[in-house]
């Protein structure tokens, strides 16, 4: 009984539908969900939506795939070379700790590179003339985070204020 994570391909805007069928099964699923903060005026909202649009996590064994495709709400696997693709281990724990850290969440679309490293980058969003990076009070305007995920063929981007470039992500 040899698990991995396989990314399921489902209807438009039904992946918690699919999350919450498969969870009563008692299927492992993960659905990362990306905090977006709308500031209009004074009023800070908060909601949550899915960060990969139609995609689910499923943690489950090559045998039980085709029971997965099944359900009337998920479309397809989705495949590598032929094969259902398998996602690391590492780049689902590096998006579970990005969405837990991290809000509004961009994502961007990239060469899948098979094998990868899942790695992540700090980069200053301001640099002085020299292209060396200033970290004084009065300059400090932030940072982007990204972290790639070589196997899905994506990077997560996140902007923030704070200084990080001592921290460790993975």
């Amino acid at each position: 009984m040899n698990k991995k994570w396989y990314a399921v391909y489902t209807k438009q805007h039904l992946e918690k539908k699919v999350v919450t069928h498969f969870s009563k099964k008692n299927e492992e699923v993960f659905c990362p969900l990306n905090k977006r903060v709308n500031s209009p005026g004074n009023n800070r909202k908060a909601f949550f939506e899915v960060l990969f649009p139609t995609y689910v996590f499923v943690f489950t064994t090559k045998a039980a795939l085709s029971s997965i495709m099944q359900h009337n709400d998920v479309i397809n696997l989705i495949f590598w070379l032929g094969k259902p693709a398998i996602i690391q281990q590492a780049e689902i724990d590096s998006i579970k700790k990005f969405t837990k850290t991290y809000s509004n969440i961009k994502i961007e679309k990239t060469a899948v590179i098979h094998n990868g490293m899942v790695e992540t980058l700090k980069e200053p969003l301001f640099y002085n003339s020299e292209e060396k990076l200033t970290v004084s009070n009065e300059q400090l305007q932030g940072f982007r985070i990204k972290s790639i995920l070589p196997s899905l063929g994506y990077i997560m981007i996140a902007e923030t204020k704070k200084k990080v470039l001592n921290e460790t992500i993975n």
